[in-house]
C-alpha cells in the first residue's frame, strides 16, 4: 500500500508562487490542499491553475485542514511569521529565499525548527540546478584543485522587485557557501543603489567571491565563475540553454572582475562544454523537500544556511 500524499499548503500566489503551485500540483508525492493569499487577483489565479484547491485568506485557516507541509512564497517581510506559525502547527516548511530580512528573526526560526523536529528548508533554488550539481561534484573530486576565487554576475530588467540585495544576492551566497564548504564570515556592499549593487563575500577560509547585481539593464545575464589552482569553470544560465564550460589548465592569478573578463575573452576557444542532465531546478528543489519529509533526511539548504545568509546580509546593510 502506497503512503498517502503529503497534504500541502502554499502561502502566496504571486509571480513565483504560481510556479510553485504548478510544480506542487503535479508532484506525485504531494496533494495541494490549500492556497493562502488575501488578494482576490491571486486567489483567482490559484483557482485558474488548480480549480479544486481550497482558498484561504489566512494561514491559520489552512492549517486547520490537516496540513503536513507548508510552502511559503509570501513577501519576505512575512516569511518569519508564516514559517513560525507552520512549525508551531507541526508542519514541515519550505520558505522561499530569503528566509527572512532580519537576522534576529532568522535566528529565532532556526531555533524553533531544531526544536520542532520538522523538515525546515530554504528555497535557494540555484543549488538544485543540474549544472550546479555537476560543478559541485567537480569541486569535491578535486578537479579544480584548491579554490581561489569566485565571481558572480546577475543582471535582469526587473526594477520593482524589492531591495536588490535581498532579492538577488541570496542565490550567490548560497552557491559560494556550497563551493567552499565553509560558512560565510562577512559580506561587504561596495556599491548600492536602487537597481545596482556590488558585493564582496568572504568565507571563513579567507576566500573571496565578487558579486555584481543589476536590474537596470535589458540584457539577462546569470553567470557564476569558479577559479581553482588547476582550472576554471563558468556556469552560464542567462541564455536559452544553460551551459557549464571548463578551462582545464593552471591559470595566472585572476582575482578581480576586470582580470576575469580579460582572461575569458582571450581564452574563449580553449573551454570545453561539460554535459549535465536537463531538468527544472524548481521541480528538483520541491522533489528534494518532499523526499526529505518521507525519509527524515536533512535538506541540502536547511534553515541553518538560510539564517546564515540572512545574518551576513543584514549585518552588511545596517553598517
Amino acid at each position: 500500500m502506497s503512503p498517502r500524499p503529503i497534504r500541502t499548503a502554499l502561502v502566496g500566489c504571486g509571480g513565483w508562487g504560481r510556479n510553485l503551485l504548478r510544480e506542487i500540483a503535479r508532484h506525485p508525492e504531494a496533494e495541494l490542499v490549500a492556497v493562502v493569499d488575501p488578494h482576490p487577483a491571486a486567489q483567482a489565479r490559484a483557482l485558474s491553475l488548480a480549480p479544486s484547491v481550497e482558498i484561504d485568506a489566512r494561514l491559520s485557516d489552512a492549517l486547520r485542514r490537516g496540513i503536513d507541509a507548508v510552502v511559503i512564497a509570501s513577501p519576505p517581510e512575512w516569511h518569519a511569521e508564516h514559517a513560525l506559525a507552520a512549525l508551531r502547527a507541526g508542519a514541515h516548511v519550505l520558505v522561499e529565499k530569503p528566509l527572512t530580512t532580519d537576522a534576529s528573526a532568522a535566528a529565532e526560526l532556526l531555533l524553533h525548527s531544531r526544536r520542532s523536529g520538522r523538515i525546515a528548508m530554504v528555497g535557494h533554488v540555484m543549488r538544485y540546478h543540474p549544472a550546479v550539481t555537476r560543478l559541485l561534484s567537480l569541486v569535491r573530486q578535486g578537479a579544480l584543485g584548491s579554490i581561489r576565487h569566485g565571481f558572480s554576475t546577475r543582471r535582469s530588467s526587473r526594477p520593482d522587485d524589492g531591495h536588490i540585495i535581498w532579492e538577488l544576492a541570496p542565490h550567490d551566497l548560497s552557491l559560494w557557501r556550497a563551493m567552499t564548504s565553509a560558512p560565510i564570515m562577512r559580506v561587504e556592499v561596495t556599491h548600492l543603489d536602487d537597481n545596482q549593487a556590488a558585493v564582496r563575500v568572504e568565507s571563513e577560509t579567507q576566500l573571496c567571491c565578487h558579486v555584481e547585481l543589476s536590474r537596470a539593464e535589458g540584457a539577462r545575464e546569470r553567470r557564476f565563475t569558479l577559479v581553482g589552482e588547476r582550472g576554471l569553470v563558468v556556469f552560464d544560465d542567462g541564455g536559452s540553454r544553460p551551459s557549464l564550460r571548463l578551462f582545464e589548465k593552471a591559470i595566472p592569478s585572476v582575482n578581480e572582475p576586470a582580470a576575469l573578463d580579460a582572461f575569458l575573452a582571450e581564452n574563449r576557444r580553449s573551454f570545453v562544454d561539460l554535459p549535465f542532465e536537463p531538468a527544472q531546478p524548481l521541480a528538483l528543489e520541491l522533489d528534494h523537500f518532499f523526499t526529505c519529509i518521507r525519509t527524515g533526511r536533512s535538506p541540502e539548504t536547511g534553515f541553518d544556511e538560510g539564517a546564515e545568509v540572512a545574518r551576513v546580509l543584514h549585518q552588511a546593510l545596517v553598517r
